[in-house]
């Protein structure tokens, strides 16, 4: 059960989490609020829409929580008893506290405290604070990182009934594949940065480093979002619109991921950071914030040396033109990423022992 399958990172881990129980002989069906889904959907996979509408009113809410009881219902009834449910997202976390599915699991995604709860005080956090307990308090929860778990117990004040961390899965076998399709941007040398275009990946501080760095390497935005011209408006005013390029979405990041130079991230939290695995995978250099919370548990041993303070624009410039002059120093520290941690099926075993 998930808000969507839009072109995000949470939506991106769940159709890979589905895709490998599915060929582990567990039939999956998917669950959205909305009626969204911007990536193509390569395996059979029961999907179904809520068709949420959008209002200020909590009645709202519970007429689509007493919709989705009556699907899962009616699915159960069809096919059988699930032997697992998980929720992924908050609207989808309220909705099945509201549906009553009482042996559901709730995945968090995100840094709860910055993602819901930043920039608020009094009452405003109070009032918050109290509307994410009510769905959370006293339910089975997944974090995608050890960080973010922390987050939910000493920040958020969250009490489940029990909570554990597993992290987003990451589909090996067939990111090797579809990186060996044709590249579009064969003909450029660049740095990549991949993402959707929101203020939390903090572009800001990307583009002002990029342009300080004053590489000969483009830089290459994969990713679409609702800041595009804001982004693209200061890369004008730094005078690097002519190195920047706006890659847009595609449903087959890899080949563009895999002849990049180095990869960097800049973003102000994350939940996990799936991207960041996926080119330590594709022998790709990094460098990453040590935001809140994920990177530094991606980024272990000799990797380390690539986390950078959030927003240290001078700092992410050094390490961008280090990489740039020696990448080989970091394509050996690639060799103690423990990447096997995050195979899809090590993570999908870890879901399906939750069944017993």
């Amino acid at each position: 059960i998930i808000d969507s399958l839009g072109a995000g990172g949470a939506e991106k881990a769940v159709l890979t989490l589905a895709k490998t129980m599915i060929n582990l002989g567990h039939p999956v069906t998917i669950i959205t609020a909305d009626n969204i889904i911007e990536y193509d959907i390569d395996f059979d996979v029961n999907i179904h829409s809520l068709n949420f509408k959008k209002s200020r009113w909590e009645a709202t809410y519970h007429k689509f929580g007493r919709k989705l009881r009556g699907l899962v219902d009616d699915l159960e009834a069809e096919f059988g008893h699930f032997e697992l449910i998980t929720s992924h997202l908050q609207k989808a976390h309220r909705l099945t506290a509201l549906a009553k599915i009482t042996n559901a699991f709730y995945c968090i995604h995100s840094t709860i405290s910055q993602a819901s709860l930043s920039g608020r005080s009094g009452l405003r956090l109070f009032f918050k604070r109290r509307k994410i307990k009510s769905f959370l308090d006293r339910k089975d929860i997944i974090t995608v990182s050890k960080g973010s778990q922390d987050d939910l117990l000493s920040n958020v004040h969250v009490k489940p009934k029990t909570i554990r961390t597993i992290y987003n899965p990451v589909d090996f076998d067939s990111i090797k594949k579809l990186a060996l399709e044709p590249n579009p941007y064969n003909h450029e040398k660049y740095i990549i940065h991949v993402g959707r275009l929101t203020e939390v990946k903090r572009h800001d501080i990307l583009l002002k480093a990029y342009a300080k760095s004053n590489l000969d390497e483009k830089l290459l935005l994969l990713g679409d979002g609702p800041l595009k011209q804001k982004i693209y408006k200061l890369a004008v005013q730094l005078r690097i619109d002519s190195k920047v390029i706006f890659a847009g979405f595609h449903q087959n990041p890899y080949p563009i991921l895999k002849h990049a130079k180095l990869y960097v991230a800049t973003s102000e939290y994350e939940g996990f950071l799936i991207a960041l695995v996926e080119a330590l995978f594709l022998d790709i250099p990094v460098v990453s914030t040590n935001c809140p919370h994920g990177p530094d548990e991606i980024l272990i041993s000799a990797l380390s040396e690539y986390l950078v303070p959030v927003g240290d624009i001078d700092k992410i410039t050094e390490k961008i033109k280090e990489i740039s002059l020696n990448p080989e120093n970091a394509k050996l520290a690639i060799e103690q990423a423990s990447l096997e941690r995050f195979d899809a099926n090590q993570i999908a075993s870890e879901y399906i022992n939750l069944c017993s």
